[in-house]
């Protein structure tokens, strides 16, 4: 069942590694996620910071990774350790990482490409504790994206995740350039006002970029 309320409600449950495979097995995984004791998550070369992981089994070449990080862990920094890890230790196998911190809400869904020997990563972060409809519609998104072609549904997700990444980081670049804006604006007028004529000015900007 891929509904919005579903998604949501994985991503909240995402606390747990059960809620983790669970993710996994809405996106096509078995339903049998196996641990990876502390000798298979060396043979991997998983971080240290990878304090629990399990591994599913998809179609084919896919494999999908619920990882547990540590408290301390700076979660993209790791995320990036277990792509470069992953594609030089497991190159033959399409991934796709589920992985939660320990201390905090955050939450990321992971894949990525190699290719002459650069790891391009494609993501999904969100925080559990303060959910978007968009992050339930990308993990539905994916979900949909299955295909009889392992290696297509890989594209696709790379696909999804890439278009996320692009749309948050368009939306994080008008926040600042709006907030820059206001501030520049007259100390006499209110931060609300100010605000608002921010964003007045910025949104016909993007509008007139639109149709040059």
């Amino acid at each position: 069942m891929q509904t919005l309320e579903h998604a949501t409600a994985l991503l909240h449950a995402a606390d747990s590694s059960h809620g983790k495979t669970e993710i996994l097995r809405f996106l096509g995984f078995s339903e049998r996620a196996l641990p990876l004791d502390l000798r298979s998550r060396k043979a991997l070369a998983l971080p240290e910071a990878v304090h629990a992981a399990h591994i599913a089994q998809g179609p084919g070449a896919l494999r999908g990774l619920a990882v547990d990080l540590g408290h301390g862990a700076e979660l993209r920094q790791v995320l990036a350790s277990v792509a470069n890890a992953l594609a030089t230790h497991s190159a033959q196998l399409l991934w796709i990482v589920v992985a939660t911190h320990a201390s905090t809400a955050e939450l990321a869904i992971v894949c990525w490409s190699a290719r002459q020997s650069r790891t391009r990563i494609r993501s999904l972060m969100c925080d559990r504790a303060r959910l978007f409809e968009s992050d339930a519609e990308t993990l539905c998104a994916l979900s949909s994206a299955a295909s009889d072609s392992d290696l297509l549904t890989h594209s696709r997700w790379l696909d999804i995740l890439g278009r996320e990444a692009i749309t948050r980081r368009f939306f994080r670049n008008v926040q600042a350039s709006v907030g820059d804006l206001a501030g520049s604006l007259d100390p006499r007028i209110g931060q609300a006002e100010r605000s608002e004529l921010a964003l007045l000015y910025i949104s016909r900007l993007i509008f007139l970029s639109f149709l040059e």
